[in-house]
């Protein structure tokens, strides 16, 4: 099992050794929480991704599928550092796509968002 276990760490042994769980996407009970990636984020909620839109793109995807909507809570996970105050990081430094989140979470403190900004999904923006 060790060596198995070794072994599926990268993306081809997960593939090669990993059980494949859904194929269906739209068979999926609404999503409550969405936990996202971020480069930085602000305590306003303004989040900046690695700038290729994946987060947005499986948000966009789920969001037509009915599985996320604007109640759907999105957090994120930073090291203290990537939390930003909203002078260095703000709306005007995202793109339109730029999906935000609701509570960041690092590994001293969980931070509510003083007041969440509203999550739609612009395709245009997306890859």
């Amino acid at each position: 099992m060790e060596m198995i276990t070794e072994k599926s760490k990268s993306k081809a042994g997960a593939k090669k050794h990993g059980e494949h769980l859904l194929d269906d996407w739209s068979k999926v009970c609404h999503i409550d929480l969405y936990v996202v990636g971020s480069v930085a984020v602000s305590f306003d909620g303004t989040r900046l991704g690695k700038g290729m839109g994946y987060a947005e793109l499986e948000w966009g995807i789920l969001w037509e599928l009915g599985k996320v909507t604007r109640n759907t809570t999105v957090i994120t996970t930073v090291h203290e550092q990537q939390v930003l105050p909203e002078s260095k990081l703000n709306k005007s430094l995202a793109t339109n796509h730029d999906l935000p989140v609701d509570i960041i979470v690092t590994p001293r403190r969980i931070i509510p968002v003083r007041k969440p900004q509203p999550k739609s999904v612009v395709f245009s923006g997306i890859c």
